[in-house]
């Protein structure tokens, strides 16, 4: 083989795996930008519209609060996005929504709203505003500044964790924050790193996750603490979701006969007449609080488990 037909053979075989990785991203983005779009009503589009002020931020939100409730603006921006996208919205493509939302976008982002409590910056504030971002992610993409800035914030939790945070339902829940981040930018570093993480957190844990007994256990930190109905629920919900999104491309891991394992020789045994052992539900005294909830995420698991025996 002369020098000519080497360089063509590695130019081919380079340009095949950059093909690939671009395959996979685009994949995983089709797969969150259906799941995220909805149909908001005329009336909650207007009310949103109605409350905005100039500079993006809502009237009846208190931004210097500490408690979390300006949570709300990241809902009203998924609100703007669903509306903009959707061709059934009144408001598909309006150009007012698109501006209300990149203006309120830039807000929040600038303001950077910290909680009292970790959990609002580490977990919600990221996970929700990654719904409005991939779905209104061309229009960001057309101001570089404020397309770096919004994979910045969303990057942050999963940069800026310690070791305790990166475990269990909390683990999960900051790789679904940032997933949004590493698709729109196509790193593949990064989504090698969730896939590691996800890999991890997705194997029987000595301390917080999935127990050997195929119980669920959080904040373990004077003495096991069973915690399905809660933290168990939002794990498998999360990680179903990675699962989901990432099924057949490169960054998808082992995972789907493990939490067949947890509803089968754990979750099942503490239900009965659609009601829980409260014990499993940690810091909560409910019984049934969860149940729908918690049926949808196996009859997602079964549709996973299809897919997996079809591939």
């Amino acid at each position: 083989m002369n020098t000519n037909k080497i360089i063509l053979t590695v130019i081919l075989f380079f340009g095949s795996l950059l093909n690939l990785h671009g395959g996979d991203f685009k994949t995983i983005y089709d797969r969150m930008y259906k799941e995220y779009t909805s149909n908001p009503s005329k009336s909650g589009v207007e009310s949103v519209l109605n409350k905005m002020n100039v500079d993006g931020s809502f009237s009846d939100i208190n931004y210097q609060a500490k408690d979390g409730s300006p949570r709300k603006h990241v809902l009203n921006l998924i609100t703007l996005a669903t509306a903009h996208e959707n061709p059934e919205n009144v408001y598909h493509f309006k150009a007012e929504v698109r501006s209300a939302y990149l203006r309120s976008l830039e807000f929040w982002i600038d303001t950077n709203n910290q909680a009292a409590n970790w959990w609002f910056r580490y977990i919600p504030y990221p996970k929700e505003l990654s719904k409005s971002v991939i779905l209104m992610s061309y229009e960001i993409k057309q101001d570089k500044k404020l397309f770096e800035k919004t994979i910045k914030y969303l990057r942050w939790s999963y940069e800026n964790p310690d070791a305790g945070r990166l475990t269990g339902a909390n683990g999960a829940d900051i790789v679904m924050g940032s997933l949004a981040a590493s698709v729109l930018s196509e790193n593949d570093s990064q989504m090698m790193e969730y896939k590691n993480k996800m890999t991890e957190l997705l194997t029987i844990q000595q301390v917080e996750g999935i127990q050997p007994d195929y119980l669920f256990a959080q904040h373990c930190g004077k003495g096991r603490q069973l915690y399905f109905t809660s933290y168990g629920k939002e794990f498998v919900n999360s990680v179903m979701f990675y699962l989901e999104f990432c099924d057949k491309t490169k960054y998808q891991t082992q995972g789907v006969e493990l939490l067949q394992d947890l509803f089968i020789n754990g979750v099942q045994w503490i239900f009965y007449n659609k009601h829980y052992d409260p014990n499993n539900a940690g810091r909560y005294d409910s019984s049934d609080q969860y149940y729908n909830q918690i049926k949808g995420l196996a009859e997602r698991l079964q549709k996973l488990n299809c897919s997996k025996k079809q591939s």
